[in-house]
C-alpha cells in the first residue's frame, strides 16, 4: 500500500452475526482525516480492502454485536 493511500483515523464499523460463523461484513465506514501530502482523493473502499484481512482477523476474537474500530496509518486496528 502506498504512503499516499493511507488513511488517518478512518472509522470502520463491523457487524458479526453469530449464526453465521466466519462471515463478517463491513457495514459502515466513514472517511477519516487524510494526510496533507495526499494530493488526489483516494476512495475509502480501496483503503478498506487492504485493511479487510487485518480487521476480520482481529474481529474474529470478539463476541457478537457492534464494535467500533479506528484504522491507523498502517491499517492496524487500535
Amino acid at each position: 500500500m502506498k504512503r499516499k493511500d493511507r488513511m488517518v483515523g478512518a472509522r470502520v464499523k463491523l457487524l458479526v452475526d453469530p449464526m453465521y460463523k466466519g462471515k463478517r461484513s463491513i457495514v459502515k465506514a466513514t472517511q477519516g482525516r487524510r494526510k496533507q501530502e495526499s494530493g488526489q482523493k483516494k476512495s475509502l473502499r480501496r483503503v478498506l480492502s487492504a485493511c479487510k484481512s487485518l480487521l476480520s482477523r482481529w474481529f474474529s476474537y470478539a463476541l457478537e454485536g457492534w464494535r467500533s474500530f479506528r484504522v491507523g496509518r498502517a491499517c492496524e486496528v487500535k
